[in-house]
């Protein structure tokens, strides 16, 4: 069995003090009262202790572990996901969502880590992955990536400095993978709504009434289709010069 310790460095000391004897090899019991002859109960064979921390001066309301406790772990500490990681797990939790949208994600998120990181970078908070993950279940309900973005990452940025702020920089990234979006559907829907209407145009090639005749003028920014009676109206002459 596996007991999991979550958010360690957020104990109370007692309850650290408490946890000694259970996670010593040498004794594994967990004394029920402080008394003298109170019970004790014995940790089960088998039974393994992990715990989690999260370590560093950003991190409020956590403490500096006691260090007789971490002597009773071994400590791995775990780095950052990069992109491809973190599109990974999206995929995974995510598998109905678009994968366009999850890498849009995992990209944000990996760019603020890399800029935090630098000396020079552009903002000084990164998009964790627990804000990853709200990001994508937002998209996965129905919210489009900037809207997503508004409500799960913009309030960790400051918004201090007006266009300069590290708010607006990061708009302007989400902005990016909007923007591409936006172009991709816009020319989708331009090929598709040509298509439908070449198919209409060679349909009504076969007929002879002028009025059911193809229609053949469409406006350049006309996106919908005229419908062919009123076309004919429209440029009558057209037709007589026929």
């Amino acid at each position: 069995a596996v007991i999991l310790l979550d958010e360690l460095s957020r104990a109370h000391p007692d309850a650290w003090n408490i946890l000694m004897t259970v996670l010593d090899g040498g004794q594994r019991y967990l004394r029920l009262d402080e008394a003298e002859g109170s019970p004790i109960v014995n940790v089960a064979e088998g039974v393994t202790f992990i715990a989690t921390a999260n370590i560093g001066n950003e991190y409020t309301s956590t403490r500096v572990i006691d260090r007789a406790i971490l002597d009773r772990f071994v400590t791995i500490e775990m780095d950052v996901l990069n992109d491809e990681q973190e599109f990974g797990l999206l995929k995974f939790m995510f598998p109905e969502v678009n994968e366009e949208d999850l890498k849009a994600v995992a990209e944000i998120a990996h760019h603020t880590r890399t800029q935090s990181l630098s000396d020079v970078g552009k903002v000084t908070a990164m998009v964790s992955t627990r804000a990853s993950v709200e990001m994508a279940g937002l998209i996965y309900d129905g919210f489009d990536l900037f809207e997503s973005a508004e409500i799960s990452i913009f309030p960790f940025f400051s918004n201090d400095g007006g266009v300069d702020s590290e708010r607006t920089y990061v708009k302007q990234l989400v902005q990016k993978y909007v923007k591409d979006e936006g172009e991709a559907l816009f020319v989708f829907q331009l090929f598709w709504r040509s298509l439908l209407f070449l198919v209409h145009v060679a349909n009504l090639r076969q007929t002879k009434h002028p009025q059911q005749r193809p229609c053949r003028w469409l406006k350049p920014l006309h996106l919908q289709p005229m419908n062919c009676q009123q076309s004919w109206r429209l440029n009558q002459r057209q037709y007589r010069r026929d």
